[in-house]
């Protein structure tokens, strides 16, 4: 098992392959990566390398910000990745981890949180179409339901 790092999306981009098709890949920065922890199965019960990606943030807990004096590093976001106690000993607190961790080719595991868009109706939720509101619309702005009844020859004559 290897390391993880966390990352955030730049963008998109194209790579073209030889024969002049286009692949779309995403970019993504990862940019400010530390090694927080190491976790050992002597200590912990498992073994696990905490990343931390720098990041400013003025609302940190008391304890969240003294672990981080106590390491020497920069505020950031944490989290934690299993791995093999000898991929483990490789590492040292405070080490810089860059893309060079992964191997070309090598397939990895992504995992992302989508843009919120708050409490949704059903309209954009689950891309319906609706009436156009504006230019003499009519029908889409009230309720139809009684109009044969109001203007019957009936009601008019009461």
């Amino acid at each position: 098992m290897s390391t993880g790092l966390i990352g955030k999306k730049s963008g998109m981009s194209r790579l073209f392959l030889e024969d002049g098709t286009s692949i779309p890949v995403t970019v993504i920065s990862v940019c400010g990566n530390f090694v927080a922890d190491i976790k050992t199965s002597d200590r912990d019960g498992y073994d696990a390398l905490v990343v931390s990606k720098t990041k400013k943030s003025n609302n940190l807990t008391k304890s969240t910000s003294e672990f981080f004096k106590k390491v020497n590093l920069e505020p950031g976001k944490l989290a934690e990745f299993r791995t093999d106690a000898n991929n483990a000993a490789g590492y040292q607190i405070g080490n810089h981890l860059t893309a060079d961790v992964f191997e070309t080719g090598q397939y990895v595991d992504i995992a992302g949180t989508s843009k919120g868009k708050g409490y949704a109706g059903v309209i954009k939720r689950h891309n319906f179409a609706m009436q156009d509101a504006t230019h003499g619309n009519s029908l889409s702005q009230s309720s139809w339901i009684n109009w044969p009844m109001s203007n019957s020859w009936k009601s008019m004559e009461r």
